[in-house]
């Protein structure tokens, strides 16, 4: 009898070590998905890079229409059907259009190096983007290769650098 009550303790002993790991297991998870959050900041310095490039803006998107509703600054692009903006037209002082979009917005190409595709379209000379901004739906055609730089790089200097 008394070999059936030592049985029944060292089982009991047991299932008291594997429900304490099975807790310490739960809690260990559960505090490693609120701490592993705040250890991004590698992914926020990739975000202050952008994708700037040169376009050609299609009818009936002009000049005018840009400074109607960018002013001097810029206006803010969605691709067409989408709710989300992926990045900014500028207008140089030369009156060429330049395309600044977020890194976020972009994928590399798997295929080939320096080749960035933007939903289904890869970015490079030719390339034909339908895009929306409050005022108008209107395509972009890529004219140049797209390049990595820092925000807010866009400038008369960043232009004037640029190949023709």
């Amino acid at each position: 009898m008394s070999n059936q009550i030592e049985n029944g303790k060292a089982h009991a002993v047991w299932f008291g070590v594997v429900d304490v790991m099975i807790l310490l297991i739960l809690v260990g998870f559960i505090c490693s998905m609120f701490l592993l959050d705040g250890t991004t900041s590698s992914q926020d310095d990739d975000s202050q890079d952008r994708l700037v490039f040169s376009v050609s803006v299609q009818a009936p998107y002009n000049e005018t229409l840009f400074h109607q509703e960018g002013g001097e600054n810029f206006v803010s692009l969605r691709i067409s059907g989408s709710e989300a903006t992926f990045g900014n037209l500028y207008l140089a002082e030369n009156g060429m259009f330049y395309l600044e979009c977020d890194l976020s917005s972009v994928d590399a190409s798997e295929d080939r190096e320096g080749l960035w595709m933007l939903g289904d379209t890869v970015l490079m000379s030719g390339a034909l983007l339908k895009v929306e901004s409050e005022l108008a739906d209107f395509a972009v055609t890529v004219l140049s290769v797209p390049i990595t730089a820092p925000s807010g790089s866009f400038s008369p200097e960043f232009v004037a650098a640029r190949p023709k």
